[in-house]
């Protein structure tokens, strides 16, 4: 996180993203431990499985729309950093 917040300009959205979680029986960090360190973070939380198809598509839908809500509340435009005006999205 201090990386991001330290490489990013400005408050960049982030959130905790726990994957695998269809091999629950070889846990490191339980669902309550993942979630209180993310509400504590200021943190959305998703436990993901791709091998299931569980919450992937969700989590991503999440992102693209806080970093939506994010970017047009504060009325922003993408400052080019690249000689063609892309943004980044990391």
């Amino acid at each position: 996180m201090k990386l991001a917040q330290k490489e990013c300009p400005g408050e960049p959205y982030m959130m905790l993203i726990g994957t695998n979680c269809d091999r629950w029986k070889s846990r490191a960090v339980t669902y309550d431990e993942a979630e209180a360190f993310a509400m504590s973070n200021g943190l959305s939380y998703f436990e993901t499985s791709a091998k299931d198809d569980i919450n992937v598509d969700e989590a991503f839908q999440m992102l693209s729309e806080e970093m939506a809500k994010k970017f047009y509340a504060e009325k922003k435009s993408c400052e080019p950093e690249k000689p063609n005006g892309e943004c980044s999205i990391f």
